[in-house]
C-alpha cells in the first residue's frame, strides 16, 4: 500500500513539481522556492489502535496530534500511519504560501 501511494504521489509530482520545493530566503530577505529535485518528506508510522478507538471528531483526545506529519524544510510533508486493525490514515501538511490560490498565481521564477 504505501510503495503505491509514494508511486502516485510522485507521478502527481510531475504536475504539482512546485509541492517538491522547499522554502529559502533569498538574498533579499524574502521567502523563494529551491527546486532541488529533493520530492516531500514521507512518512511512515504506526500506532497501537484500532480505526474505532480514534475519536475523529476530536482527534487530539484519542492521538493527541500523532497523525499529522512534523512539517520540516520542505513544503509538503506526507505520513502514512498503520493502525492495528490494519486500517491505514493519511495526513498531510504543506506551506500554505505554496498551495493557496494566491501564491499559485505568482511568477515562475521562484518567487512567492
Amino acid at each position: 500500500m504505501t510503495r503505491i501511494l509514494k508511486n502516485s504521489v510522485s507521478q502527481a509530482l510531475v504536475s504539482f513539481y512546485s509541492l517538491a520545493s522547499e522554502v529559502v530566503m533569498s538574498s533579499a530577505g524574502e521567502p523563494k522556492l529551491l527546486y532541488n529535485n529533493r520530492g516531500v518528506n514521507f512518512m511512515e508510522a504506526h500506532a497501537d489502535m484500532e480505526l474505532r478507538e480514534l475519536q475523529l471528531y476530536k482527534p487530539d483526545a484519542s492521538v493527541g496530534g500523532k497523525l499529522l506529519p512534523k512539517k520540516k524544510d520542505r513544503v509538503l510533508c506526507i505520513q502514512v500511519t498503520r493502525l492495528k486493525c490494519g486500517a491505514v490514515v493519511v495526513a498531510c501538511t504543506f506551506d500554505h504560501r505554496i498551495a493557496d490560490a494566491y501564491s499559485g498565481n505568482m511568477g515562475r521564477d521562484g518567487s512567492i
